[in-house]
């Protein structure tokens, strides 16, 4: 491992080559260069210089680039990039070194280094050089050698038509979760079908910071005092050489992505779900990217103007200096996203749309809250948004995959769902056919056996395929009330559109009149006040807790208990919020503690105080609540996953709950035939079959998890006129 003392021996030697005579290297033969063939495997400490990676190819040289921040500190700008040229001599082969045979994203060990022949010491300056003056590099490799390099075996590749970067063509690698870079006419050479290919993976990014800093100094420090030195390169995988799939592979894949872990050794049942996650939201995620950036506009804001009852309209001129648009782009009813100076975003529709040659103005009407729009003069307009952000909260793990176990039921389900066998039958539920009522409701036998069968611990996954009006979020909420009475534990419900989630709640207070359910609905308060008034609902997270920790404070108040941190941290958000006041309080001790800092953040001490039975979101928000620190520990407490409208939830989805809760229970409820899986109309067909998928399908028709019917219709639909 490098050490601080070996780079202040670096940066002394460094100083020294600034004032050192010229050193005059006869021009190489290029006939005689040879590419890298042998590879350094570890340090050596007495002779490595700089460790660095080739982060720029620039034709007839390459730029290097320190692999540690602390090469450059704060006063070494000028050791940010390195030349590595013809001059650059490979040490291990003998020989100068082939630049076209180096890859960007190599490591190498830098044994001397000289300055550049023609440079004065006059020249030097410890700036560090921008993205656009790099060719002026003071500093060129001397002695080097590569270190060995990390190049996959043939792996399926994806090829992203319609999107195009340069001259190049944006390809999904398995494995990667970065676009590599194609040119056309290499991938019009292999004709149709299945792509394989070998590609180079870059290992080490440049300007990462040491960890082993002189005790004492935060890193938060370091990362300030090198803000200017900072990585501005992106080290893409680059693809080698097009490959031949194993046959096996290759049949799997054409049948279907989802059997892919058949043939495999016993293990690896988690690889169709990453072979599916790579291909599906990854791609996602950065074909959105592109996107975006082929598709904002920055406008001035000519006009705002409220008229009651309709609501506020805004006219924009938009900037088409640098991009051309039509006005068939613009239609009526338009969704966009209007991003502000200070970052927040704005949801609109279009009105109406004026084209002119070399003009375009735009009238939207406002969606979202806002009040301060009158004071804004320049925005940027991103036309044909989509749920960006949903898709990055939901992308699954490629790395820290959980394990397939016993105890793992969602890891097992995922398995089974993604073609690594089915799960054991579920014994038969014995029904009272003499009892079915519960409460108020009288069941189905049908109805009967799903819900006995979720109040206890006896299964592994079970998939319900019913029709509309069969009562399946009613037994949804049945199935909760009576796994409290039995199996006390948390339930978790989620689904991907809020009117799932809205339909959920309604049932529950429907069900559960004596309210025995303490129930609460994951969303933030942004997206509340972004969300239709229907679809928001009494359990909601920004109103349950401010009136539970309310309650709770205000009883402790009255009483002459010992304070206990909680509560403490319960009256700071409270007092933060506005819902209570510390000169309020009656206990000295509250009122004085209430100054401080919290310890908890507000999730972990909602749950920590509140211990809610059934926790309620869709799938972006459950996702997002419980990735935030410290709440891993109430995920691995969720023992039941219901999954509502499951007909709707494409695979990335599933794939990012079932990694989120793996030992939870799931349930999927929906129907087939009704709604089709969520996905992104832009997004090509290869890589949207690996992305949705029809996860209630497969579980369901294919026999992969246990079914159980509802098929007695409770609630006839209307009669069409």
């Amino acid at each position: 491992m490098t050490t601080l003392s070996q780079i202040q021996r670096a940066r002394n030697e460094t100083i020294a080559c600034i004032t050192a005579p010229d050193v005059m290297i006869e021009r190489p033969n290029r006939a005689d260069a040879t590419g890298p063939s042998v590879f350094r495997t570890s340090l050596d400490l007495t002779s490595d210089l700089i460790i660095a990676v080739i982060v720029k190819n620039m034709g007839g040289y390459l730029i290097a680039s320190p692999a540690l921040r602390e090469y450059c500190a704060d006063d070494r700008g000028d050791l940010f990039t390195l030349l590595v040229n013809e001059f650059s001599y490979d040490y291990l082969l003998q020989t100068y070194t082939k630049i076209s045979e180096l890859h960007v994203g190599d490591v190498i060990s830098v044994e001397t280094i000289f300055r550049r022949q023609g440079y004065t010491p006059a020249q030097w300056s410890p700036v560090p050089l921008p993205i656009d003056r790099v060719r002026e590099t003071f500093f060129v490799v001397g002695r080097f050698a590569v270190w060995k390099r990390n190049e996959t075996k043939p792996q399926p590749i994806v090829p992203v038509g319609g999107f195009l970067h340069g001259h190049k063509v944006p390809v999904v690698l398995f494995g990667s979760t970065k676009l590599v870079m194609v040119k056309p006419s290499l991938l019009r050479r292999q004709g149709r079908g299945q792509l394989f290919a070998t590609a180079f993976i870059p290992e080490v990014q440049p300007g990462q910071v040491l960890r082993s800093i002189r005790p004492g100094l935060p890193t938060s420090d370091v990362l300030l005092r090198t803000s200017a030195v900072g990585c501005q390169w992106q080290l893409n995988p680059i693809l080698l050489d097009f490959a031949t799939g194993s046959p096996d592979v290759i049949r799997d894949l054409d049948t279907s992505p989802m059997t892919f872990s058949h043939g495999l050794q016993p293990g690896v049942d988690t690889h169709a779900q990453a072979y599916s996650s790579t291909f599906g939201v990854y791609g996602m995620v950065a074909l959105q990217a592109k996107r975006t950036d082929l598709r904002h506009f920055r406008a001035d804001v000519i006009n705002v103007e409220s008229i009651e009852g309709r609501g506020t309209f805004i006219k924009f001129a938009l900037h088409t200096e640098n991009q051309t648009t039509s006005s068939r782009l613009w239609k009526k009813g338009t969704p966009l996203t209007v991003e502000l100076p200070d970052g927040e975003c704005l949801r609109m529709t279009v009105v109406v749309v004026e084209h002119e040659p070399r003009r375009t103005r735009l009238s939207a009407r406002l969606l979202s809250p806002y009040s301060n729009i009158y004071n804004i003069h320049s925005v940027v307009i991103r036309q044909k948004p989509t749920e960006r952000g949903d898709m990055a909260r939901l992308a699954p793990r490629l790395r820290n995959i959980p394990e397939v176990s016993e105890i793992n039921n969602a890891m097992r389900t995922l398995a089974a769902v993604s073609g690594a066998g089915a799960l054991p039958a579920l014994e038969p539920f014995p029904v009272d056919h003499e009892n079915l009522t519960m409460g108020e409701f009288v069941l189905s036998e049908q109805q009967a056996s799903i819900i006995g069968t979720l109040s206890l611990n006896y299964f592994t996954a079970l998939a319900v395929n019913c029709g509309p009006g069969t009562g399946k979020t009613t037994t949804l909420a049945l199935a909760v009330l009576s796994r409290i009475e039995n199996t006390p534990s948390c339930s978790l419900m989620t689904a991907m559109s809020n009117s799932a989630v809205t339909a959920t709640v309604k049932a529950l207070f429907k069900t559960d009149k004596q309210r025995k359910c303490k129930a609460v609905r994951l969303i933030s308060s942004q997206n509340r006040a972004s969300t239709e008034h229907e679809h928001r609902t009494p359990l909601d997270f920004p109103i349950i807790w401010p009136e539970f920790f309310f309650g709770l404070v205000t009883q402790f108040d009255q009483r002459h208990e010992p304070l206990y941190r909680d509560i403490v941290d319960a009256t700071i958000y409270l007092v933060r919020c506005g819902k209570i006041f510390r000169r309020s309080l009656k206990r000295s001790d509250l009122r004085t503690s209430a100054g401080s800092k919290p310890v908890k953040t507000l999730l972990v001490l909602f749950y920590d105080l509140f211990k809610p039975d059934l926790v309620i979101g869709t799938c972006a928000s459950v996702r997002s609540s419980y990735g935030q620190p410290g709440m891993s520990r109430f995920a691995d407490q969720v023992e039941l996953l219901l999954l509502d409208e499951a007909s709707q939830l494409p695979r990335y989805a599933f794939t990012a709950i079932c990694h989120t809760f793996p030992r939870a229970r799931p349930v999927l409820l929906g129907d087939v035939h009704q709604l089709d899986p969520y996905e992104d109309p832009d997004l090509p067909g290869s890589l949207s079959s690996y992305a949705v998928g029809n996860v209630l399908d497969d579980a369901s028709t294919l026999g992969r998890c246990p079914v159980l019917p509802l098929l007695r219709v409770h609630r006839c639909p209307k009669p069409i006129t």
